[in-house]
């Protein structure tokens, strides 16, 4: 209880927002929404993106 209180203190000293008047997180399923129609940032070409998690050994995914 102590430490909590002097996190609060800290908080406060700092000029932060205490954890009561933060917003909410974005519900995780509109974020998965959000990002399945977001357009990449970043394309790799073939051999960059050779080995990466989706893909076997002769690039078919």
């Amino acid at each position: 209880m102590q430490v909590g209180k002097e996190v609060r203190a800290a908080i406060q000293r700092i000029g932060g927002t205490p954890p009561e008047n933060l917003p909410p997180a974005e519900h995780i399923k509109e974020v998965k929404k959000r990002l399945r129609g977001a357009k990449p940032v970043l394309e790799l070409g073939e051999k960059d993106a050779k080995g990466l998690v989706g893909q076997n050994d002769q690039g078919n995914v």
